[in-house]
């Protein structure tokens, strides 16, 4: 089977409806061509963050920065009215 051929009503992962908009698209590689052109100086502001406001805030600061520009995953929750048991051992 060629793997770029379509078969109607055929939805195969991660297809969606109609994928991210131009904008979006746009957005994000903007934002990680500005990533990658000042990873340098990225470096240099957080480490003034953290000698101003603390580890804390320097960390906070690079975890919103990661918002926009790693893909966040799905989460997923399990429900059950049963409990479910784990057993865990070392290995030897």
């Amino acid at each position: 089977m060629n793997s770029g051929c379509f078969i109607k009503g055929e939805k195969r992962a991660n297809q969606g409806n109609r994928g991210l908009g131009k904008v979006t698209v746009k957005t994000r590689e903007a934002i990680q061509a500005f990533t990658d052109t000042n990873a340098h100086k990225l470096q240099m502001w957080l480490d003034e963050i953290h000698q101003k406001d603390g580890p804390k805030a320097a960390f906070e600061c690079y975890t919103r920065l990661l918002d926009y520009t790693v893909p966040k995953q799905a989460r997923a929750a399990l429900t059950s009215d049963t409990p479910i048991e784990h057993t865990f051992r070392w290995l030897e």
